[in-house]
């Protein structure tokens, strides 16, 4: 959830190459911890959708509410926050892969922050000002704990803040941002949107699909992925794949009535589903 390791192991040779098994094997000795991982994710994010309920119920009709959990992504949203911004989860979302995860580190930057002075001050409360909503806002920090420890943190708009100031660190730069970050057997791939054909979802994870192979992006969940491509020329085609529209070479029909499939490769047979109710973007993005 918060892209933060808990463990390291270190695994050595002597005058033998890693065979690729330790890595299947590793991921079959992780899985109970991922598990357990995960059960307490779901329990956390519970536990600060009840205190997102509470501070909702004592909010304005005017006061946006955001939950964000430890590794800055949106857990939940009141009616008024989703009023200034549409991609905010409509209901709570429990799973971390259905969380939303804002292109702007702001949030994440936030949520550490307010973990560390929860840490050492339990009362501490912090003011800012975002433009994580379509107009710049002022908020209060509030941390959120429970038996775990730091949990999320709650952002409640307000023109009369109570609280310390917190420094928001400017946008990274451009450059920076139009890099999609990838992983491939423990190292990170760094990569620019025109490399990714299109990306297909596994469950919560994604797969990008590059000239090179198959890369799992670092973001869970498609909805996810598709708010960091969708900048950059991809489309949502099918609820499980993202394409990106300036790499399609061929168009044909689909195995249903009113379906497509589309395909990126200049040569072989490749076949990308569009669903029904995606043809007529597609078909006005392609000019067809």
């Amino acid at each position: 959830m918060t892209d933060q390791p808990v463990a390291v192991l270190n695994i050595s040779f002597w005058r033998q190459d890693p065979s690729r098994a330790i890595s299947s094997g590793l991921e079959r000795a992780v899985a109970p911890l991922r598990s357990l991982l995960l059960e307490r994710a779901v329990r956390d994010g519970a536990d600060l959708v009840k205190a997102f309920l509470e501070a909702e119920r004592k909010a304005t009709a005017d006061d946006a509410v955001v939950a964000v959990d430890a590794g800055g992504n949106v857990v939940a949203a009141n009616h008024r926050a989703r009023t200034l911004e549409d991609r905010l989860p409509a209901i709570p979302a429990l799973e971390p892969g259905e969380r939303w995860r804002a292109a702007s580190p702001r949030l994440r930057e936030i949520a550490a922050e307010a973990g560390l002075r929860a840490t050492k001050e339990p009362s501490w409360i912090g003011t800012g000002r975002l433009d994580l909503l379509s107009i710049e806002t002022t908020f209060e920090f509030r941390p959120v704990t429970s038996d775990n420890g730091f949990i999320g943190v709650l952002l409640v708009s307000t023109d009369s803040p109570q609280g310390e100031p917190v420094h928001v660190p400017a946008e990274v730069m451009e450059g920076a941002r139009n890099r999609i970050v990838g992983i491939c057997e423990n190292r990170l791939i760094i990569l620019t949107p025109n490399e990714i054909r299109y990306a297909e979802a596994d469950r919560h994870a994604v797969w990008l699909v590059t000239d090179r192979g198959r890369v799992r992006a670092a973001s869970r969940g498609i909805d996810n992925v598709e708010r960091e491509l969708a900048p950059f020329g991809f489309l949502r085609v099918h609820r499980g794949y993202l394409v990106n529209v300036q790499r399609i070479r061929e168009v044909d029909q689909g195995f249903c009535k009113g379906t497509l499939t589309v395909s990126t490769q200049h040569h072989g047979r490749e076949v990308i589903p569009v669903a029904r109710r995606h043809v007529p973007r597609l078909r006005t993005v392609l000019s067809i």
